[in-house]
């Protein structure tokens, strides 16, 4: 049994669009938060019918084999290529609260997080009445992530209250 999983290319962006040829202006009374946020998780799913959810998996391959007076080979794999890339900006040049009076409930974040939880499973059953019975599973995650939050080059931000960065993954 195989189960193969290819999600390249995955991209979540959020961002304030500015260069320093043309600037953008970005004013408010309150907090400025630019944020991006992926999640990858496991899906619980119901079978019809007899009404039972089954454990929250990714990916499930299952094999068996039998033999009669030689040996049985039975084997599973289970492989995931994941390619995420989590993104929060404010682009260069960009004005931050230039226009307004400063408060103290203004404020600027910038946050990008990622959350990936993988349940994979690979069994195998080898069964033999005269020889050997083997059974074996693979499960092979390449997981390429990248988070990031960043404030681009010759930003101007005035705020009364706190200014922050975060990156979670």
């Amino acid at each position: 049994a195989i189960a193969v999983n290819v999600l390249d290319g995955l991209t979540t962006t959020a961002y304030i669009d500015s260069s320093t040829s043309s600037e953008t202006s970005v004013d408010a009374a309150g907090n400025i938060s630019v944020s991006a946020t992926s999640h990858l998780v496991p899906l619980t799913v119901t079978i019809p019918y007899i009404n039972v959810k089954t454990p929250a998996l990714s990916s499930i391959a299952i094999s068996g084999g039998a033999g009669s007076g030689s040996a049985a080979v039975a084997g599973s794999f289970v492989v995931d290529v994941f390619g995420i890339t989590t993104d929060a900006h404010i682009g260069d040049g960009t004005q931050i609260d230039q226009n307004t009076t400063a408060g103290t409930g203004q404020g600027l974040s910038v946050t990008a997080s990622d959350d990936t939880n993988l349940l994979n499973v690979a069994g195998s059953l080898g069964l033999s009445d005269g020889g050997s019975g083997i059974g074996f599973g693979v499960v092979v995650d390449v997981i390429d992530k990248r988070v990031a939050a960043w404030i681009g080059k010759s930003v101007t931000a005035t705020t009364g209250g706190e200014t922050g960065r975060s990156v979670a993954w």
